[in-house]
């Protein structure tokens, strides 16, 4: 275990002595899969979550564009940087959220510049000129596990009034993605105060199947909380 243990660590500071001396390479690169939440409208701030795998250590997040193809296509340029030297040959995980910004009302196909399918997008029209459907609350971490009897979404957040609290929570399960919908309510009270209100709570979500799946849980002001997790229990 020692000796493993030390061969890493030569490997990685190899890879960083070779990384402070030559210049980085940067390479076209896609991801293994995409996770497109549906309920997005014409007034959302739009996110894509992509998932895949990097060869060895080597390989660093590069940047990554989109551009909108004809025929309603979304076209994603996803690069890596990639460094010479000594790389730990073992899979490393990537995974990246793409503000797309808002969208017209329509479906549109997703895919990468060398082809790669990455699904199908669908926003709706708004029915308000609010930027969300809702006031939602502002979580700002979220996490998923299993308590021993049902899958569980565990959000939580700050308020920065006292009059403000957390209402009802809308959860949609879809084929891979758990959409959380987080509704703040503003309470009738005298006497508001300004300051840093702390929120949590539990969500049980029935309905989920074994597998992967984005965690999307909207967020206040247009932004979302997205993690990819691991259902393994039904």
């Amino acid at each position: 275990m020692r000796l493993l243990t030390a061969l890493i660590a030569v490997l990685f500071l190899g890879s960083f002595v070779f990384a402070a001396g030559e210049p980085l390479k940067v390479e076209r690169s896609n991801f293994s899969e995409a996770f497109m939440p549906y309920g997005f409208d014409s007034n959302d701030n739009i996110q894509l979550t992509f998932d895949g795998w990097f060869p060895n250590s080597c390989y660093m997040p590069g940047p990554t564009g989109w551009r909108l193809d004809k025929n309603n296509t979304i076209v994603i340029d996803a690069n890596a940087y990639v460094r010479d030297g000594l790389c730990l040959q073992m899979l490393i995980p990537r995974q990246q959220v793409l503000d797309i910004g808002m969208l017209g009302a329509g479906d549109y196909n997703v895919k990468s510049e060398t082809g790669t399918e990455y699904g199908k997008l669908r926003v709706k029209d708004a029915r308000t000129n609010n930027e969300d459907d809702y006031l939602y609350a502002p979580v700002s971490q979220a996490y998923y596990k299993w308590d021993g009897k049902q899958n569980v979404v565990m959000i939580s957040g700050r308020f920065a009034n006292s009059c403000m609290s957390l209402g009802d929570v809308l959860v949609d399960v879809q084929p891979n993605v758990v959409v959380i919908q987080p509704i703040a309510k503003v309470l009738d009270v005298p006497h508001c105060k300004d300051g840093s209100f702390p929120f949590e709570k539990s969500i049980v979500v029935k309905g989920l199947k074994k597998g992967r799946y984005l965690l999307h849980v909207r967020s206040l002001n247009g932004k979302a909380v997205n993690n990819i997790v691991e259902v393994d229990n039904e």
